[in-house]
């Protein structure tokens, strides 16, 4: 469907705005294109524009810097607080890890002190730790229920067992008090080197955990000094939206500058070959805007045209009408010029035979005929 002379011209408006944002974003690139290619020292055109654009851009360029510095900031806080929960799971692993070694190695001296395979001074460190609640799961080992009835056997089993359970978190503290004093070498274990070797394994990396959780700590602490960076953060967003359209009219303006003053032999070695190529393009934008203004315009007088048509059209008729009209006046000015004439002739006669009587009856005839016109 062919489009009419307003969805045409609203077409070209359209086709026109486009073709002037393709302008200054090509003025822009050239600006920033030139000021990126030529040493100021060595240019000789639109210094001030170039010498006004390269202060903005280092501007902008410090207020991105500076943001991003924030945004690592940010980043590394939030990197080492998660880094540091991970920490603490593994040091609880590793306490863990070491803690079921010692009781390991608990249990094998508690088995020894049981025997009275301990010596003397291994037995004095050791006793004080097991000795209440040894006698406690004695007693119950050396009671001899005389009855066959499961449910006492159930009875006493269920409490050997739970003093049992009593007994081993003594395991850990008497395993780190013998090894804290240096004596694990006079106990007579068989696995003695292998229990030692895999408590400093299970102790060397609870240290390293332990050393990292520290150093987190402490750059945590280090990167919390930066006060508020969330609100540093919006308030710098706000100046690099300023300082960025800053730059983009800086670089309008200079590429403005540049396409009106550069001279027509200038060589791509001078502001290069990409400078060249934008010109071009500048030059063919304003090609395309001018043919599209004279199409606009064009289309414009068509539909001025197709409105005085209408106009004329319109009073042509309206003319007639009115010719029509001054017809049929005319018509009637001949038939009262008619009756008028009639009755002049009348009184005429009227005055020549002097009654007075005939003339009423004469005129009032008349006056019938004159109101059928």
């Amino acid at each position: 469907m062919a489009l009419n002379y307003k969805e045409q011209i609203e077409l070209k408006d359209e086709e026109i705005k486009n073709a002037k944002e393709n302008l200054i974003k090509r003025y822009e690139n050239l600006g920033k294109n030139v000021a990126f290619y030529v040493n100021e020292k060595n240019f000789d055109y639109c210094l001030d524009e170039l010498s006004s654009y390269e202060i903005v851009k280092d501007e902008y360029e410090r207020l991105l810097n500076k943001q991003n510095k924030l945004l690592n900031n940010v980043d590394s806080l939030n990197d080492c607080k998660k880094n540091l929960h991970n920490l603490s799971k593994l040091l609880e692993i590793s306490l863990d890890e070491e803690n079921k070694e010692l009781s390991r190695l608990g249990a094998a001296i508690y088995e020894a002190y049981s025997n009275n395979q301990l010596c003397e001074e291994i037995n004095s460190i050791v006793e004080p730790i097991f000795k209440e609640k040894n006698n406690k799961l004695n007693k119950f080992k050396n009671i001899n229920p005389k009855s066959n009835i499961s449910i006492l056997n159930s009875f006493y089993t269920s409490k050997i067992n739970k003093h049992r359970n009593t007994l081993l978190p003594l395991f850990n503290r008497a395993a780190s008090v013998v090894i804290k004093e240096d004596l694990l070498n006079l106990i007579k274990l068989a696995n003695k080197d292998k229990y030692l070797n895999s408590i400093n394994e299970a102790k060397s990396k609870t240290k390293k955990v332990e050393k990292e959780i520290e150093q987190c700590k402490n750059e945590i602490d280090t990167l919390k000094k930066v006060e508020n960076p969330t609100k540093q953060l919006e308030e710098l967003k706000k100046e690099i939206d300023v300082s960025k359209k800053s730059v983009l009219d800086a670089a309008i303006l200079l590429g403005e500058e540049l396409y009106n003053k550069l001279p027509n032999n200038i060589t791509s070695q001078e502001i290069g070959a990409l400078s060249i190529e934008i010109i071009d393009e500048i030059t063919l934008e304003f090609a395309k805007i001018e043919s599209l203004e004279k199409e606009k315009i064009k289309l414009n007088n068509e539909v001025i045209i197709t409105e005085l048509s209408a106009q004329i059209s319109h009073e042509r008729n309206t003319i007639n009408k009115l010719n029509a009209e001054i017809v049929s006046c005319n018509n009637q000015i001949k038939k009262i010029e008619k009756v008028i004439e009639e009755k002049r002739l009348k009184i005429i006669e009227l005055k020549k035979e002097g009654t007075f009587e005939k003339t009423i009856l004469d005129l009032k005839s008349l006056d019938g005929n004159n109101a059928n016109i």
